[in-house]
């Protein structure tokens, strides 16, 4: 399944309000929805890592963002990477190309 870009960036930003959502009622002390929102936030870095596919190689971008991003322990540095995800980092090409018949 391949989804758009635009699609991937509004998973992210989705994401990142609910890291804010998360972190504003965990400190409220509102638990049941800290775990609401930190469940939404996890569904959507799920879908965000397992559904955008790059069209030249077939890797997921977002899978190697998020084990690379989990592997030093960095929620921050994954929104931010996969916010402004424009290349695939296995073939460095744009992920918004789509690839030329034949080649």
């Amino acid at each position: 399944m391949s989804i758009s870009i635009a699609t991937y960036r509004t998973l992210s930003v989705l994401a990142l309000v609910m890291l804010i959502v998360t972190v504003v009622f965990a400190s409220l002390g509102r638990w049941a929805e800290a775990t609401i929102a930190l469940g939404v936030l996890v569904a959507a870095v799920i879908a965000q890592a397992v559904l955008l596919r790059c069209p030249h190689c077939g890797a997921r971008p977002g899978l190697w963002l998020l084990a690379f991003w989990t592997l030093f322990l960095s929620p921050e540095w994954y929104i931010a990477d996969a916010l402004f995800l424009r290349e695939c980092p296995r073939c460095e090409r744009s992920l918004s190309e789509a690839k030329a018949s034949g080649v």
